[in-house]
């Protein structure tokens, strides 16, 4: 039977794993997330070739030009614009903070109203 712990640990050492063969390949290998069951655990791996773009980096540079936002801005509250999440309905946009260096999620409101593009 698996536990909760367990899956913890069997994704510990997958991402020990990975990070070898993303050394030797190149290729940026990310583990998604991961259901189990009684007997069994399922997961998605995703591997990008070396020097391609992400389908998230790609959304990220559709979407700054849609809404003519600037990525170089920093907020008057320490955030950055790092990055989009096609797949969120809400909270889509990926902001890191300076100060600590972790990363949240803001709706398209607070965006665009921290990092339009100035009128020049």
């Amino acid at each position: 039977m698996l536990t909760r712990k367990e899956v913890q640990e069997l994704r510990n050492e997958l991402d020990k794993a990975l990070a070898v063969v993303t050394a030797n390949t190149g290729f940026k290998i990310d583990i998604g997330r991961i259901t189990f069951t009684d007997s069994e655990a399922r997961m998605k791996l995703t591997a990008v070739a070396p020097g391609a773009k992400s389908s998230q980096d790609d959304a990220f540079g559709r979407y700054v030009k849609m809404y003519d936002l600037d990525t170089s801005k920093v907020s008057a509250e320490g955030y950055q614009l790092v990055g989009y999440k096609p797949k969120a309905r809400k909270n889509c946009w990926i902001v890191r903070k300076n100060s600590n260096g972790k990363n949240y999620v803001v709706g398209t409101d607070f965006a665009t109203a921290w990092f339009k593009k100035d009128a020049a």
